[in-house]
């Protein structure tokens, strides 16, 4: 047996194409889950929304840098172009 006749092909065989509408995501359970979450979730506003301004929300926990791994220094912990993002 070769090297190549052990590896599985994971890509072999033809996706579904995904619908327009998307249907195949909107199924009953996944509905009422949804629900169930939405109806949970208490939002808390600190500041009004300002008039003509946009609002970016980013979740740091792995976006800008790996806080979760013990590391020397902050260069170990950043992310691909941070500094980028930064400027």
């Amino acid at each position: 047996m070769s090297l190549t006749d052990s590896v599985v092909d994971d890509f072999a065989g033809t996706a579904a194409a995904p619908t327009a509408d998307g249907d195949e995501l909107r199924t009953p359970l996944h509905l009422q889950r949804l629900e169930k979450a939405v109806a949970a979730t208490h939002v808390q506003l600190l500041h009004p929304p300002r008039e003509g301004k946009k609002l970016l929300v980013l979740d740091l926990d792995y976006t800008l840098f790996d806080c979760k791994t013990l590391a020397g220094s902050m260069d170990d912990l950043k992310r691909p172009f941070l500094n980028e993002f930064m400027e």
